[in-house]
């Protein structure tokens, strides 16, 4: 009775207080720990969960068990076929600063097939292996509160539209601005894949859904904007400014990432790889 009075109360009070001047529909998320910040020296595998699916208004995310949300609503499961991604639809996406955030549900350190002890224990001598951690880990990492933003993807449309898949990935990364005013990546986007055949979530009209990406800390003040890729169509969403590394920008790694991906093989698809990653689209493909 206690934590139904308390659940009731925190949605009041997001309800009553004072919206930004967008008025935004508000996730509220309503664990109470430690929350970590995230100060990367390198550039992270975005693992940003989708954590809200077709709502309208303010939405609370009760659930959440090592870091997987649970939905109160499943119809959005139903699914779309990737021939549904035709031509650019109107969707609209929104970082959204105007209140405190954190989330479970991300992989804030990059992960590893192939790291073991023995390689840890030896990541002096190879600088590759530096901070990283098994994929065994995910669920820990999961489970952790993040400071983050939520992005809140809107269809503008009349039309149900893709966004996302079944197993809740959804293809962003971060871009940044550098010191000479370019946008670059600052995080990549590596899909794990699934045994089953793969759906496209929906979105339906005039409404949101949610994603929760990284709120990085660092040394560098810049503009930070959100890239979504739906298999065919580049999206971005609006500008922000936050801070940020500058060695998140990068890439030297990324020949070890994909050598570590496919066990040493040689890297003939590695141009297509990076391109891939960074969601640039391509209609070359890559093993």
């Amino acid at each position: 009775m206690k934590k139904l009075l308390s659940i009731i109360l925190i949605i009041l009070f997001f309800s009553c207080s004072k919206k930004s001047e967008n008025d935004l529909p508000r996730v509220i998320i309503l664990e109470h720990e430690n929350v970590v910040e995230v100060n990367s020296k390198e550039m992270l595998q975005n693992r940003s969960p989708l954590i809200a699916l077709n709502f309208l208004n303010d939405t609370t995310i009760i659930k959440n068990i090592d870091g997987v949300f649970e939905f109160n609503d499943y119809k959005t499961y139903k699914g779309l076929p990737e021939k549904a991604i035709k031509n650019k639809y109107d969707l609209k996406i929104i970082i959204d600063t105007s209140y405190s955030f954190k989330s479970k549900g991300i992989a804030y350190k990059n992960l590893l097939y192939s790291v073991n002890d023995s390689i840890l224990r030896d990541s002096i001598n190879k600088p590759f292996y530096k901070n990283k951690l098994s994929f065994s880990r995910i669920r820990t990492l999961e489970s952790k509160s993040v400071a983050a933003y939520p992005v809140l993807f809107y269809n503008n449309s009349n039309k149900n539209i893709p966004l996302g898949k079944g197993d809740l990935q959804i293809e962003i990364i971060q871009e940044a601005k550098d010191t000479n005013g370019k946008w670059k990546p600052i995080e990549f986007f590596y899909g794990d894949g699934i045994c089953l055949p793969q759906m496209n979530l929906v979105l339906e009209p005039k409404h949101y859904s949610a994603a929760a990406i990284i709120k990085y800390k660092g040394d560098f003040k810049t503009k930070i904007r959100v890239k979504y890729f739906d298999g065919k169509n580049v999206f971005y969403s609006n500008e922000i400014y936050g801070t940020i590394n500058r060695s998140q920008f990068n890439q030297e790694y990324f020949l070890e990432l994909y050598k570590d991906n496919h066990n040493g093989r040689y890297p003939r698809y590695f141009e297509d790889f990076k391109r891939r990653i960074f969601l640039n689209n391509s209609s070359s493909s890559f093993p």
